[in-house]
């Protein structure tokens, strides 16, 4: 019996990808939303200028299908709950409406409209139609962005700052918390309230993607080689200075184990999230005394322990390279049938020859 995929799935995905085209073509960033946690967008869009980060992001709506296509415009279909998630959304939303068999699209400020049409939040109807001359399109794109820059001060106001908080406190609402986390780093990164908000809630995440989100603009602290600075992405060196020393006391053994869970397949390489991990690691005043407790904890699992070991040995060869001789040893020893066992064979010779490991 064969597995039936249906169009609209199939509709769905080139609207999607009719979208990260254009924005990709104009080296902007297209982050799209894990359906799972998709409530009322589809991506996020962060505007990129003159090769430089404009600090910018809007939620993006997608609409794809015929059903949507009517003689004399376009049609964004929605219900209540959507109308007002987008109202009161942290971020500008932009409704897109993709036609499969023209292959075009149109869009719409769903947040601007909302605001002019507040009345129809409560009793609809719940259809916004869009003129077909509004094109979404390779030759638009550019106009597009410079429509949304130009009020992109009000959503870096203290009113903003507020309903930020509020949303990122919400941690078991894994969409409003993401929402909080995305407008306190890019619309209020050189805010100290910010950061003291989202490093001392750190502890209290649980959700695997609010997580990793949040341990991508923490690293932003301490910074690493491969993030891509520009005047309007740097954070001002008194809060950054502020925010280094508020992670150096509150991240002790337990943050450091939940950092090292983060880690997935990749590893701690270039460009990965392990790389976010060991920036903020880097930080920690006595990492090296967690790390060795993290490493030889059997409670733990031996996913988290073998990149506690790793970063541990790293550190301490530095130091002390016959006590990181030690350690490995000991390492193997207690986990002589370890799946890394070759990993850990490896590290071991390579400080028999006074070489050092290394990250990257």
């Amino acid at each position: 019996m064969t597995t039936k995929r249906p169009v609209t799935k199939s509709t769905a995905r080139k609207g999607v990808n009719y979208v990260r085209s254009i924005v990709d073509s104009y080296n902007c960033i297209f982050q799209e939303i894990d359906l799972e946690n998709d409530v009322g967008n589809d991506a996020i869009i962060e505007f990129i200028k003159n090769e430089e980060t404009t600090s910018l992001c809007i939620g993006v709506q997608i609409k794809a299908g015929n059903s949507n296509i009517h003689n004399d415009y376009y049609s964004l279909k929605a219900d209540k709950e959507h109308f007002e998630y987008w109202k009161n959304h942290i971020l500008p939303i932009i409704g897109i409406v993709y036609n499969p068999q023209d292959n075009n699209a149109v869009w719409v400020d769903i947040s601007e409209y909302l605001k002019s049409n507040s009345a129809l939040i409560n009793k609809g109807p719940y259809v916004i139609k869009i003129s077909k001359s509004n094109l979404f399109s390779q030759e638009t794109f550019s106009e597009i962005m410079d429509y949304y820059l130009k009020y992109q001060r009000q959503y870096k106001d203290e009113d903003n700052f507020g309903k930020s908080l509020e949303l990122f406190a919400d941690i078991k609402n894994i969409n409003q918390c993401q929402d909080g986390i995305i407008s306190l780093f890019y619309n209020h990164r050189n805010r100290k309230a910010a950061w003291f908000y989202l490093i001392n809630c750190f502890k209290c995440i649980k959700d695997e993607s609010v997580l990793n989100r949040l341990i991508f603009a923490l690293c932003h602290i301490p910074g690493h080689g491969d993030i891509f600075w520009y005047k309007n992405n740097i954070i001002d060196e008194n809060t950054r200075t502020y925010a280094q020393e508020v992670m150096a006391d509150s991240f002790g053994e337990a943050e450091i184990t939940k950092l090292l869970s983060a880690i997935d397949e990749n590893g701690i390489q270039r460009g990965t999230l392990g790389q976010c991990v060991h920036s903020i690691i880097d930080i920690c005043p006595n990492k090296t005394t967690f790390l060795e407790k993290i490493s030889f904890n059997k409670t733990i699992s031996e996913e988290i322990r073998i990149h506690a070991f790793y970063l541990c040995i790293y550190y301490i060869q530095f130091k002390d390279l016959e006590r990181a001789k030690v350690i490995a040893k000991e390492y193997l020893a207690q986990n002589n049938h370890s799946d890394y066992y070759d990993i850990i064979k490896e590290i071991i010779e390579t400080l028999k020859k006074s070489a050092f490991v290394g990250l990257y």
